[in-house]
């Protein structure tokens, strides 16, 4: 009767194993699933033996993380005749690659609004909204263009390859600044267009380095729970291990 005790008492142990490391091992696998890695793969190799084994060679794997070459924007500026607002007028333009319109819109918007003049000056001296494709700055105050107030304009055209920015001067004769009539305030505008499409690029990607950083941390602390529950996986292993020893022994002292 004891020998038939004891063999009961083993196979409800080893049932419960086997129960238990099902449902924790799933539990693993479907966390596991859940991690998502946006720029880089990281592997977690876990070995059932502490043997130390012989350092073995590690191929390069062609689905290692990769940075592709950065090739910056060369920033060139191009002057040409474009429809806006007022009519067809000379502009500066320059390409800012994989840029949203939007977001190169709101970066002018905050760049030219350095230049809005005291109500003193001008009680209409602002920067609008964006109106379509369109920023108008009306009655701003830019010294290096000249003493008196000017209006300056802004569109954004988007496209596949990123988003066009064309800015236009209307000086205070009313005429639009182009090189041919004023070389040196052409310089001037060609200067600040420059300026401000770096300052849109490198935002744009310190902005791109943040999100990854969050996303690095949060894929760091889903690794570290996974190793946890391995642990925790392998000492409940060692205990039910245990369990069945004592329970083999006391079949051995029952017969």
């Amino acid at each position: 009767m004891k020998k038939l005790k004891c063999l009961f008492i083993l196979s409800a142990v080893s049932l419960s194993l086997s129960a238990q490391e099902s449902k924790e091992v799933e539990v693993i696998q479907q966390d596991s699933s859940n991690i998502q890695i946006k720029a880089e793969k990281i592997i977690i190799k876990t070995t059932e033996s502490n043997e130390e084994a012989e350092p073995k060679k590690v191929k390069k794997s062609k689905t290692a993380m990769e940075f592709p070459e950065y090739n910056p924007p060369s920033y060139e500026i191009i002057e040409n005749d474009a429809s806006m607002s007022t009519g067809i007028n000379n502009s500066l333009a320059v390409m800012l690659p994989n840029i949203k319109a939007d977001y190169a819109a709101d970066k002018w918007s905050d760049y030219i609004k350095e230049y809005k003049a005291s109500r003193k000056l001008s009680k209409s001296s602002k920067v609008h909204k964006k109106s379509g494709d369109e920023i108008k700055g009306i009655d701003l105050l830019i010294p290096s263009l000249s003493s008196d107030l000017i209006n300056v304009y802004a569109l954004f055209d988007e496209s596949d390859n990123g988003v066009k920015v064309s800015t236009f001067y209307e000086m205070e004769d009313g005429m639009y600044l182009n090189k041919g009539d004023d070389p040196k305030k052409y310089g001037v505008a060609e200067l600040m267009l420059k300026e401000y499409a770096k300052k849109c690029v490198v935002d744009q990607i310190k902005g791109e380095v943040k999100d990854e950083e969050k996303n690095l941390k949060k894929t760091e602390n889903e690794q570290a729970k996974l190793i946890n529950q391995h642990g925790n996986l392998e000492r409940l292993i060692e205990k039910k291990l245990k369990e069945i020893e004592k329970a083999k022994e006391a079949i051995k002292k029952a017969e």
